[in-house]
């Protein structure tokens, strides 16, 4: 709070199949209990479990951290598309029991052959799961045009096919280098009229190094600059920095937010 962070979420350890940057790959039951011991340190965030949609047990996985509290779920594609099956069979889940799916885009920085999985046209399968909110994270880049593309189309999907009713935000933590940065929030937020309604900001700093008055109030002043040299107002910085990532856990009603 003294830095102006009030919140936000915490995701906990990876699966397994995302272990390369940890010593060592902690079970699922481990996982939990460890992400809900940090809400306990740090209640003003919201809870998100990562998990492997590939690995045999995911839905169990899925339905013990719903009983235990999460508010969403976190995946990244090292291994396989968002298409695969046993994906869209997660989503199902997450559509039913109202939990939005916070997902990696873009290039994948894991020393591995991965980021042809995490292509944002890859997750055009996704409008197949009525109900469903997800996200993409850093814009994708470096394709950022095929993310904007693909957000557009879903969301003229949504409004013309009740069965293609999938919500989809972007994500604008860093990963878009500073010499990309200014372009990529241009072309993001003067799509369709500066509607800010589903971008949302991330700091993607960890629990054990967050640094608020380091980097991420950082990140938020260079993102502010650009955002009020575009024209933007000041309640649609706050639904980006705030309101979006509460509509997007459905923690508030979206007519509840101005736009202007």
């Amino acid at each position: 709070l003294e830095y102006g962070i009030g919140g936000g979420l915490l995701i906990s350890y990876p699966p397994k199949s995302f272990s390369i940057f940890y010593e060592e790959a902690y079970e699922p039951k481990k996982r939990l209990d460890l992400l809900f011991e940090a809400i306990n340190k740090v209640p003003i965030f919201y809870p998100v479990y990562w998990i492997d949609p590939t690995e045999e047990d995911c839905l169990k996985q899925a339905e013990e951290a719903v009983k235990m509290g999460v508010d969403g779920f976190k995946i990244i594609c090292t291994h396989f598309y968002p298409g695969d099956e046993r994906v869209l069979e997660f989503a199902r889940f997450c559509a039913e029991h109202n939990k939005p799916i916070f997902s990696h885009s873009g290039i994948l920085y894991d020393g591995k052959v991965s980021s042809r999985y995490n292509r944002p046209v890859e997750f055009e399968d996704l409008i197949q799961v009525k109900g469903l909110r997800f996200s993409l994270a850093h814009i994708s880049w470096p394709w950022c045009d095929e993310c904007i593309a693909l957000f557009g189309k879903i969301r003229n999907a949504a409004s013309k096919n009740e069965e293609f009713k999938v919500d989809m935000y972007i994500d604008i933590t860093r990963g878009t280098p500073p010499a990309y940065r200014r372009d990529a929030l241009y072309k993001l937020l003067s799509f369709n009229g500066f509607d800010t309604t589903k971008v949302m900001f991330g700091s993607d700093s960890r629990f054990f190094n967050y640094y608020p008055e380091q980097v991420i109030k950082h990140h938020v002043e260079v993102d502010e600059k650009i955002m009020y040299d575009l024209g933007m107002s000041k309640e649609q910085c706050e639904n980006i920095f705030k309101n979006n990532m509460l509509r997007f856990l459905g923690k508030i009603d979206s007519i509840n937010l101005r736009q202007n």
